[in-house]
């Protein structure tokens, strides 16, 4: 083997060693208890919710009680290019309406409409966005070490 490849294949281990290190912090910090709870529809509406480009989405005011007590939330329950699809799903949230919600057990004031309360999206785009975060803070090192040379050499 040359050298040349091993350092190619050195340089990808370390990004992908880095890139499960970034999902294993997502893991340990990211809350992992997500409770099960009845959530009732005070006021349901349409929004669009992407500036410049089409994106409808149906926006939920809700009350859930946890830890013995009643909290309030607003979620995004609903998202459609075409205004009249958000909107004839709005007719399916009326008030009074109950959904389930999930609680973060160790935060009853934090909620999701996902089960694990979106760690296993935030682990996703952690692993997935290290390669970028790594070019970056190459390139960052690079521009620095440019600007430090021409300064030598100015001096």
């Amino acid at each position: 083997m040359g050298t040349s490849f091993k350092r190619a294949l050195l340089g990808v281990a370390i990004v992908v060693g880095l890139m499960i290190a970034a999902g294993g912090a997502v893991h340990i910090f990211y809350p992992a208890d997500w409770r099960a709870v009845e959530a009732t529809v005070r006021e349901a509406r349409v929004e669009s919710t992407r500036p410049g480009t089409p994106q409808w989405s149906l926006i939920v005011d809700s009350t859930y009680n946890a830890a013995g007590r009643t909290f309030e939330t607003t979620s995004d329950v609903f998202r459609d290019r075409d205004r009249a699809v958000t909107e004839a799903e709005l007719a399916n949230w009326s008030a009074g309406r109950t959904f389930t919600l999930y609680v973060n057990a160790d935060d009853p004031r934090s909620s999701s409409l996902d089960a694990d309360g979106g760690r296993e999206a935030t682990t996703v785009v952690a692993v997935m966005l290290t390669p970028l975060f790594l070019m970056l803070a190459g390139f960052a090192v690079y521009v620095v070490s440019r600007v430090r040379a021409g300064r030598e050499e100015a001096a």
